[in-house]
Parts: structure tokens; C-alpha cells; sequence
């Protein structure tokens, strides 16, 4: 199992590398305000630890390239839920069997969705639908 995390903060990252159960982090800046937390919890530490795994950190732009590519396969994604397939990325490695990245929100929660507004039309013909 790998954690995949922000490189702004890391907590899973930083507890394991020194040992600790868990972690409290400083947050460094990241537009991943999803995973923009200061506390990393004891679950994902044993987990990661406990499953020979590592913890992985991604950029903001390793989740920008996720989060563009999970949406031309039609899964809109907040940046911080792309963190999964941009740490499968980061890997670069083979694994036998399948992998499961676990995208953990929806681009509904993502800053600046429905901030542009659109007139609403009165009676719309299809023309006006399509742009």
C-alpha cells in the first residue's frame, strides 16, 4: 500500500521516515486544499508500514496532469482525489496484477467550480446548446 500525499506536507511520509506512530505536519503551500491537513493519522501510517509499501509525494502539478487525464476518461475529480493515480505516476514501477488508484472526491468540491455564470434563456433552441 502507498500513500499518496501531498510533497507540501507529507504527514504519512514524514512519520514513517522517522518512525513515529503518527504525525503531526506543518503544511507547506498546495492548491490540494482536499489533503491540506496538518495531522496524519495512525491508521495510514500501519497501513503503509505494516503492508511493506511507502509513502509517495506528489506536486501540485503531478495532480494537475492526474486530474486532466482522469477527466478525458469522463471522472471529474477535485485536485487533491487525482492524488492516487499521480502517485501510481510518481512510482514508476511494474506491479503484478491489477493496481487500484482510489479517488477520494468529486470536482464538484474542486475551488472555482460554478463560479462563472451564464444568462438563462428563455425557450433555448438547440443552437444555443451547443457551442
Amino acid at each position: 500500500m502507498f500513500s499518496c500525499e501531498t510533497a507540501a506536507g507529507g504527514p504519512h511520509a514524514k512519520a514513517l521516515a522517522t518512525g513515529a506512530p503518527a504525525a503531526v505536519v506543518g503544511l507547506g503551500p498546495t492548491d490540494a486544499y482536499g489533503v491540506a491537513c496538518s495531522v496524519g493519522g495512525h491508521r495510514g501510517v500501519a497501513a503503509v508500514r505494516d503492508s511493506g509499501g511507502d509513502p509517495v509525494l506528489v506536486t501540485d502539478e503531478d495532480l494537475r496532469l492526474a486530474q486532466r487525464d482522469l477527466a478525458r476518461a469522463g471522472l471529474w475529480q477535485e485536485l487533491s482525489g487525482a492524488a492516487g493515480l499521480a502517485g501510481y505516476r510518481r512510482l514508476r514501477r511494474d506491479f503484478d496484477g491489477p493496481v487500484v488508484c482510489i479517488a477520494t472526491s468529486s470536482g464538484f468540491k474542486d475551488v472555482g467550480v460554478a463560479t462563472e455564470r451564464h444568462p438563462a434563456l428563455e425557450e433555448p433552441t438547440l443552437e444555443d446548446l451547443i457551442p
